[in-house]
């Protein structure tokens, strides 16, 4: 049997416990440490950011441990100097998406929300619209000279009401669009032609991901790890990036370049689909 062992279930893992030959490692129970007995390590262990002693022994006695990000590996080599770096393996989250034909989830979304399908469509989603830059998303979006434009912000009602709290009146336009607790954000995704990710946040996105997926040009900020898979040309120094208003308005000046790269994203996306994270996880581990 071939043990793993984490903290934070991801599709990922939920997928690979599916496999007869993959199991979580057994935690020792209180009775099995007072006897003494030999404490039982995993093949691979899972980090994902969160440490303590009982992580750090695990870390330092399983075989592999995969990290989300180069990022997240760097970081982790920090806090545990006395590791090898080559026992750190990168696995980039997992994506597992529904498709959708852009043109026709357009149309879907311009008819039921009541804007001009023509429109060019600046997306952002988050867990946390703090962390992960949304009141920058809309001074990035706001500031375009582009014309024919919707922004899109999708989030829980808690976020929404939040974030519009803090903006000034005067931001608040009447093309933006806030979505409070939407029930298909992969049909926003599959809508939209660009997903900015202004965020402040070190950690991997899976958002930028799935934003690939549906065919979106994406700018995401240098301090996020999600950057890693992302060109030059999409990455932002900072939040106050000069370059990135005029990059993504001559972007949107040539529609034709928007579409390449969109398709360019979509071919770049499939590397990271989970089946087939899965079978190169089989293969280089099992």
């Amino acid at each position: 049997m071939f043990y793993i062992d984490y903290e934070k279930e991801t599709i990922f893992i939920n997928q690979l416990e599916k496999n007869d030959n993959i199991s979580k490692i057994e935690k020792s129970s209180f009775l099995s440490k007072i006897k003494l007995k030999k404490k039982s390590y995993a093949n691979v262990y899972f980090y994902s950011g969160l440490f303590n002693s009982e992580i750090k022994d695990k870390i330092l006695n399983c075989e592999y441990i995969i990290v989300s990000s180069l990022t997240a590996k760097k970081n982790l080599l920090l806090k545990v100097k006395n590791i090898d770096k080559n026992k750190i393996q990168v696995i980039y989250p997992s994506i597992n998406e529904t498709v959708y034909d852009k043109q026709e989830a357009k149309e879907f979304l311009s008819k039921e929300y009541t804007f001009d399908k023509k429109a060019v469509i600046l997306f952002f989603t988050a867990k946390n619209f703090k962390k992960n830059g949304a009141k920058e998303f809309i001074n990035l979006a706001s500031s375009l000279n582009y014309k024919n434009k919707q922004i899109i912000i999708a989030g829980s009602k808690e976020e929404i009401v939040n974030l519009k709290f803090l903006l000034p009146k005067k931001k608040l336009s009447s093309n933006i669009l806030f979505l409070e607790d939407y029930n298909n954000i992969a049909r926003l995704f599959a809508a939209s032609d660009i997903f900015l990710f202004p965020s402040l946040s070190s950690s991997f996105s899976v958002n930028v991901l799935k934003a690939m997926f549906h065919k979106n040009a994406i700018f995401v900020s240098s301090s996020s790890s999600s950057s890693e898979i992302a060109d030059v040309y999409s990455t932002m120094n900072g939040n106050n990036d000069g370059a990135s208003p005029f990059k993504i308005d001559a972007l949107l000046a040539r529609k034709i370049d928007l579409e390449l790269i969109q398709n360019e994203n979509y071919e770049k996306s499939k590397e990271f689909m989970l089946d087939l994270q899965i079978q190169k996880f089989i293969e280089s581990f099992l």
